[in-house]
């Protein structure tokens, strides 16, 4: 769901805001026969299942302050909240595979959220002939989702695996 409003209090002032809520929910059941490296057929016991459920609701917008003193010069800033839901990791083809720390490869990571400000400005000159437009940002993640190349166990290859880094400042 999305919503937003808009408020001009006086000529050359406004605020602009907008908020979405989202609702996720996800599964992943994933079975894998394990192959014998000796004999080439499917090992005894060696069926394997991945059942991985992730549920999570989040909140994201944002709020923009606008003060605009000539038709050709607007000056701005700008908070928004982003969110990106749980994931579980599926690009993993053989369910028992696990990081070199016994981790399993489908363990679903945490959301991300970032808080972001933003201050700008946007002119125009000469008859809107010329525009010079620019604004300055700070972006401040947690919990920031990344493929992170896992060796894994055995004789199989390095695959990526979705992981939660700590955090991220952008400026």
């Amino acid at each position: 769901a999305y919503a937003w409003v808009t408020w001009a209090p006086v000529e050359d002032f406004s605020v602009v805001a907008g908020g979405r809520f989202n609702y996720e929910s996800k599964d992943m059941s994933l079975q894998t026969t394990r192959i014998s490296p000796l004999t080439g057929l499917p090992a005894p016991f060696g069926v394997i299942d991945v059942n991985e459920t992730v549920e999570d609701t989040g909140i994201s917008g944002d709020i923009s302050f606008n003060y605009k003193p000539t038709d050709e010069h607007l000056v701005f800033f700008k908070y928004s909240r982003g969110y990106k839901g749980p994931h579980i990791n599926g690009l993993i083809l053989d369910a028992a595979q696990t990081s070199e720390e016994g981790r399993p490869l489908t363990t679903p990571v945490l959301p991300e959220e970032v808080d972001a400000l933003e201050l700008g400005i946007k002119t125009s000159w000469f008859d809107n002939t010329l525009s010079i437009n620019g604004a300055v940002f700070y972006y401040d993640y947690k919990n920031i989702q990344i493929f992170q190349l896992r060796n894994t166990g055995g004789n199989s290859v390095p695959v990526q695996q979705l992981v939660n880094a700590n955090d991220a400042d952008i400026f």
